[in-house]
């Protein structure tokens, strides 16, 4: 006896493999089918992960804006120095053209470090329209592709599933936004480090 009562104890059920892969793509396909599932599953995730990207890029144009301003006003002292008589002396324009070279390194150096936190949170925010596509084409391939060959389109877009007598928890890899090919559309071939994992729960059927 370990003193938990008959009542408390967790229900175990064998179910088939079989079973089991058509729990996996019914969930799958369900979310697929469901925009406002797929919609509530990404918005969950990017909720907690990319809220700061909008202030970080009203903070980098306005940088960009300050930069421009500075540089402006850089070369006017230069235009001035070109046109400086020889008599009058050049030290008050030089000294002000150190400052805003002074104050353009410093610029320069913050707008760094804001893109650099702006790609690390970009990193995390989700390509929904790839990771549809992504999902698309695994169950396609699901149906189609031979039983010894369908571990590694499982692999693709599943890290878990976990499934319980009334519900399905699936952990899923969505394409990031880092994914997306040199010629702006998004890859179905994700390089490592630009997938996320997104959570789905669901009814089981």
């Amino acid at each position: 006896m370990d003193g938990i009562s008959h009542k408390h104890r967790c229900k175990l059920e064998r179910v088939r493999a079989e079973r089991l892969e058509d729990i996996v793509l019914k969930s799958l396909q369900s979310i697929l089918d469901t925009p406002e599932k797929l919609d509530e599953i990404t918005a969950a995730y990017q909720k907690h992960t990319v809220t700061e990207i909008p202030g970080l890029e009203g903070r980098l144009k306005g940088l960009d804006q300050e930069l421009t301003e500075n540089e402006k006003r850089a070369q006017n002292l230069v235009t001035r120095l070109s046109d400086l008589p020889p008599d009058v002396s050049a030290d008050p324009i030089y000294a002000r053209l150190k400052e805003l070279n002074d104050k353009k390194a410093k610029l320069a150096e913050t707008r760094q470090k804001l893109e650099s936190e702006r790609k690390r949170l970009t990193a995390q925010a989700v390509d929904t329209v790839a990771f549809q596509a992504r999902l698309k084409a695994a169950l396609a391939g699901l149906r189609t592709a031979p039983e010894e060959k369908r571990r590694p389109i499982y692999a693709s877009v599943l890290k878990f599933a976990e499934i319980y007598p009334s519900r399905v928890r699936l952990g899923l890899y969505a394409p990031s936004m880092t994914a997306k090919n040199t010629n702006g559309t998004s890859g179905t071939s994700l390089r490592a480090g630009s997938t996320t994992v997104l959570f789905g729960a669901g009814k089981r059927t």
